[in-house]
């Protein structure tokens, strides 16, 4: 489903073969249970069939009810989703998703507004703590919007994912009689996807949600080995590590369908806001070819050569269908552009990993998020850093709440 190639692995893989035996410490960490966090490890081959069974049910009452589910979180509780949504448009059949909450943009929630005047309008409001500030405030003006259009007794269109037994969204659940979701608490936000953070909105745009985690299980199988030879989400994270022992400090995700665009977003937060501390981490960034060949084109052959590429593409034979006849071109020309890059990276001695997977489906698309997850974490443990917690944050957070009082 998802390979795995480089154009510079073969010279630097006695000093990946250096990290064989911190990877088997780490693997067997990540899988027992002793690191705090790591719910998310174990949660493919662990799925609860009853808490889907009733995701499934829930999302069924929401498509039949309403044309627009508003999503109102920032950070994980919207970032995988919103990439899951725009990878697999083609596969929507139920409500519109729109997001809220995940900027502080008065012109954007004023026009967001607009939009639903044209639907019949639920909300999925998403926050384990329940005092995130965006999603507090874009939660406050929705619900006033919502009792302008549909009176008082509009609690029964809110669905709330939160914390099982506290917090102030928890409780005001409780109070109002929303329908609530309890969050793992051992699964943090940007590793939250494949948890009812994303399988109920997904499921209630008409996403194949049990495709998505059958992909998941598929990786987590694929994925569950400690030998860095046999497991190539573990040479991945070995291999930015060697990486950024030679000074490459600036990854670049890149992409060719648009689609795909927003999964670099997700991948950025994942890796920044878990490898970024101690003075250390990898600074991960987004491309999307061709158009940025003629935007930074010029930085990425002859710039400042801190940086390292990871290619995201798909399979020469997956399902494209265009006017007859151009099927062909876009491929020839697609493959030229991805020779032509491959090329110029080795001329400039850059180094860069692609992964192709099969097809953009539900199944695919699982399978590459446990992958990038699994690779993550390892890819921090080897760099001496908690992959689950994120100091840095909540110390702005705590100064923007000093300001706010």
């Amino acid at each position: 489903m998802l390979k795995l190639e480089t154009n510079s692995i073969a010279p630097r893989w006695e000093a990946m073969a250096s990290y064989a035996q911190k990877i088997v410490k780490a693997h067997q960490k990540l899988h027992d249970g002793s690191l705090a966090m790591t719910g998310w490890v174990d949660l493919p081959a662990n799925v609860d069939e009853t808490y889907l069974a009733e995701i499934l049910a829930v999302s069924t009452e929401i498509r039949q009810q309403y044309t627009a589910l508003v999503v109102i979180g920032i950070g994980g509780s919207y970032l995988g989703t919103r990439a899951c949504y725009d990878l697999l448009e083609a596969d929507r059949c139920g409500v519109e998703l729109f997001f809220a909450g995940w900027n502080l943009g008065g012109r954007y929630h004023e026009k967001l507004l607009q939009k639903l005047d044209g639907h019949d309008v639920a909300l999925c409001v998403i926050s384990k703590s329940g005092t995130t500030l965006e999603t507090t405030l874009a939660f406050d003006l929705l619900k006033e919007y919502m009792e302008g259009r549909y009176g008082s007794d509009f609690s029964d269109r809110v669905y709330v994912i939160t914390g099982e037994n506290s917090g102030a969204l928890h409780q005001e659940a409780a109070g109002k009689g929303y329908r609530v979701f309890p969050l793992d608490e051992e699964i943090g936000g940007r590793y939250s996807v494949l948890t009812s953070v994303g399988l109920l909105p997904l499921a209630a745009a008409g996403i194949d949600v049990t495709a998505l985690l059958d992909g998941a299980k598929e990786a987590y199988d694929d994925l569950n080995c400690d030998d860095m030879e046999q497991n190539p989400c573990y040479q991945y994270a070995a291999y930015r590590n060697v990486l950024f022992g030679e000074g490459k400090v600036t990854e670049f995700f890149s992409f060719i369908e648009p689609e795909m665009f927003q999964f670099g977003f997700w991948l950025k937060q994942l890796f920044a806001e878990s490898e970024g501390k101690n003075c250390r981490g990898i600074y991960p960034s987004a491309l999307l070819y061709s158009a940025d060949l003629h935007s930074v084109g010029q930085f990425l052959e002859e710039g400042h050569p801190i940086f390292f590429e990871t290619m995201i593409t798909l399979a020469s034979d997956a399902g494209i269908n265009v006017v007859q006849g151009y099927k062909k071109i876009y491929q020839e020309h697609t493959m030229a552009m991805v020779d032509a890059v491959y090329h110029v990276r080795n001329e400039k001695g850059t180094p860069i990993v692609k992964l192709t997977i099969d097809a953009l489906d539900a199944k695919n698309l699982g399978y590459m998020i446990y992958f990038f997850e699994k690779a993550c974490a390892m890819s921090c443990l080897l760099m001496g850093v908690n992959p689950f917690d994120q100091p840095g944050v909540e110390a702005y957070k705590s100064h923007m709440r000093l300001l706010l009082d």
